[in-house]
């Protein structure tokens, strides 16, 4: 899934809530410095054994995660990939990726998907 959208504009949270979901015990936090962390999932209702977070927001080139291993990553079919600011690595995501656009609302604490 690529997401994208401003600051504070609810990825990380949506994250949150999408492992809470599928059965993650850990707290998810945003990768921002780390840029990849996987979380197990402890669950049996779905095939997917872990989650890959992924945040873009301080990479200059999506080269930069290319040689951090991510074609081997897409190629992982025990695991769902969720990617913040995916904007900014557009041309290396699978063109049959689910992008998930997020934006302030017009009331406070309103967010609007656009799917």
């Amino acid at each position: 899934m690529a997401l994208e959208g401003n600051l504070g504009a609810g990825k990380t949270t949506f994250v949150q809530g999408f492992a809470r979901a599928l059965g993650a015990k850990e707290n998810v936090l945003s990768p921002t410095f780390v840029l990849i962390k996987v979380y197990p999932l402890n669950t049996k209702r779905y095939a997917l054994r872990h989650l890959i977070h992924i945040d873009c927001y301080r990479l200059d080139s999506p080269k930069d995660l290319l040689h951090l291993g991510f074609k081997d990553l897409l190629k992982d079919k025990d695991a769902i990939i969720l990617i913040e600011w995916a904007d900014r690595i557009r041309r290396i995501i699978p063109k049959d990726a689910i992008r998930i656009k997020f934006e302030h609302g017009k009331r406070p604490g309103e967010r609007v998907l656009r799917i």
